[in-house]
């Protein structure tokens, strides 16, 4: 059965699916909803950000520090719904390492400093790269500042 275009899944045929953008800070890319049942799958929402940078061979010491402040709504002590990575890609974008992986179960009040070698990068330019990943449900904030990538 072909499917068109519809404005709503109760007038779509019952083969057809829904895809309805949404927005907002703590609200997923979107939402997929099937006729004529009432499943509905979400969509996690995702953002990353990188800076490329060159660390030289001849370095004896590189460390990368930042600030992070984690807050949250969700309330579980156990489950971790909410994810940052920080992580080291060459610059085809494939990952070389995870430094962090920090989520909801880390929320605290302030901002803490995180440092990490990268000195086993020497010789290559890499990406810092962050990716956050947020569930559909209770909304939880990454804030990050002030990187620096100190090389001796």
């Amino acid at each position: 059965m072909a499917c068109r275009a519809a404005t709503s899944c109760a007038s779509a045929p019952s083969a057809c699916v829904q895809v309805t953008p949404v927005s907002g800070p703590s609200t997923p890319d979107f939402t997929i909803s099937a006729a004529p049942s009432s499943i509905s799958v979400v969509v996690r929402h995702t953002d990353s950000i990188l800076q490329t940078v060159t660390i030289p061979a001849t370095a004896t010491s590189a460390t990368l520090s930042f600030w992070l402040h984690i807050d949250t709504a969700e309330t579980t002590t156990i489950t971790a719904f909410d994810t940052l990575k920080v992580q080291i890609r060459n610059t085809s974008g494939t990952v070389l390492s995870t430094l962090a992986t920090f989520s909801n179960l880390n929320k605290a009040t302030g901002f803490s400093q995180k440092s990490f070698s990268v000195l086993s990068f020497k010789g290559q330019t890499v990406q810092v790269f962050l990716v956050g990943v947020e569930d559909s449900s209770l909304q939880t904030s990454f804030v990050v500042d002030d990187f620096l990538l100190n090389v001796q």
